[in-house]
């Protein structure tokens, strides 16, 4: 399979598949059809608690290397990114300079004996 995916938008992408077929009686390869996909995002990611996206798919199939050589779907996909387990948004913020130093760290306690 090869396939080719452009994104359109910042929320529609568009993608191309190339199929590569092996025939399993003569064990000839060759050239098995095409699928395209697109998916467009209905509001911007992060806007509703779920992600509502609208899917469609067109497959074309070659005579003779499938059962459904013609078939198109459409679905809505509800998605939800999220973080990977165990990890946490950064929360640390440099505080702002109080003692001249470029970091804002105070200034080390020093002692004599």
């Amino acid at each position: 399979m090869l396939e080719l995916e452009y994104g359109i938008t910042d929320r529609w992408d568009m993608a191309l598949y190339n199929l590569l077929d092996t025939d399993t009686t003569s064990g000839d390869t060759g050239y098995g059809g095409a699928k395209l996909e697109t998916r467009y995002r209905l509001l911007p990611a992060g806007s509703w608690l779920v992600d509502p996206i609208i899917y469609f798919e067109l497959q074309l199939l070659r005579e003779g290397h499938s059962d459904a050589k013609q078939k198109a779907e459409v679905k809505l996909i509800l998605a939800r990114a999220t973080r990977a387990p165990g990890t946490s948004p950064s929360t640390w913020r440099p505080r702002p300079s109080t003692s001249g130093r470029a970091n804002g760290s105070p200034k080390p306690n020093t002692r004599w004996a």
